[in-house]
């Protein structure tokens, strides 16, 4: 879905005549030293060179929206500065590429398509030098003399019973794959039949639908924002919805916390850790959905409103004083 963009025109516009004049040149004459924008909270930060020998910081919040707001640590005190009128005008115009390396730094790029051309390859191996064992093995797969024991579609790990003989397949949509077969051939016909077994079900809805449910239990971190960013959001009136009715603290280390909520007469677990000044967080629910889960939303709002100090004091040195907001 496409982000609006429009308010950033209109908000920049709201500058003095003159401070537009000398924001439009610093733009152009590239006094933007860094900028990072955060597309999950519609954020934008800016490093901007002016005449001290430290750039001066433009924060820009809400861009896509009516309430757009910004700020510069600037001593200009009149309105919008030529600082955030450069930082607004970069952000409009160089959006889709800060949107690319937000994406490229947070989010892990997609795997190729996974296709069967290593399983094909492996029963072409079969069809060449030993195609009596080929034909064996179709024969059992088509009797249904087969029995699928183990299918995990990260680890590219199955198991079979093939004619009480158990096969085990790794990394089957690798290059790598592997097979054993308790029989002690190399080119057994039960390793066919397992191979074909296999071939079928991944081009089956079934095999998307087991990995998806892998996905969901084996969940990676999200990235929810900067430590400053998670301290400040804010929750819309549903927020009561997602209120925890109990929490345990779970886990309790420097740059790491592990916590059990129940949420809506169910138990959750939400974890969060910091790295390099953003927090991520991943929660155990199975809920299909992009971006963060009603839990962690629980969970943010709970430790941020433990004396608003739980994700300032997570990224200090010390863990210890963590332990006085649980009591």
């Amino acid at each position: 879905m496409a982000l609006n963009l429009d308010y950033i025109t209109e908000f920049v516009h709201l500058a003095r005549p003159e401070v537009f004049e000398r924001g439009k040149l610093y733009f152009y004459n590239n006094m933007i030293k860094k900028a990072e924008v955060n597309i999950r909270l519609r954020t934008a930060r800016f490093e901007v060179l002016g005449s001290q020998p430290q750039p001066y910081i433009v924060e820009i919040k809400d861009f896509t929206s009516p309430a757009i707001s910004a700020s510069c640590t600037c001593p200009y005190d009149k309105g919008m500065c030529k600082h955030q009128v450069a930082a607004l005008l970069y952000l409009k115009n160089n959006f889709n590429q800060l949107a690319q390396e937000y994406n490229n730094r947070f989010y892990p790029q997609l795997p190729a398509p996974e296709t069967t051309e290593y399983i094909n390859k492996f029963i072409d191996e079969f069809k060449d030098f030993y195609p009596e064992n080929l034909q064996k093995g179709i024969q059992i797969a088509q009797n249904r003399d087969i029995k699928i024991t183990w299918l995990n579609p990260l680890l590219q790990h199955a198991s079979f019973i093939v004619q009480d003989n158990k096969v085990e397949i790794n990394n089957y949509l690798t290059p790598n794959i592997n097979m054993t077969c308790t029989c002690m051939q190399n080119f057994c016909e039960h390793k066919i039949a397992a191979l074909l077994w296999l071939k079928n079900y991944f081009n089956s809805p079934t095999y998307q639908k087991t990995k998806s449910r892998y996905l969901r239990q084996n969940n990676k971190f999200v990235m929810i924002g900067t430590v400053a960013e998670t301290r400040a959001i804010e929750f819309n009136k549903n927020i009561h919805k997602y209120l925890p009715e109990d929490f345990h603290l779970l886990t309790l280390k420097k740059n790491y916390i592990r916590l059990k909520l129940k949420v809506r007469y169910r138990y959750q677990t939400v974890e969060f850790k910091i790295s390099n000044d953003y927090v991520m967080s991943r929660c155990s629910c199975d809920d299909d959905v992009p971006g963060i889960c009603k839990h962690q939303i629980a969970a943010i709002h709970l430790l941020n409103n433990l004396e608003h100090q739980f994700f300032a004091t997570l990224a200090s040195d010390s863990a210890h004083e963590l332990e006085d907001l649980f009591v």
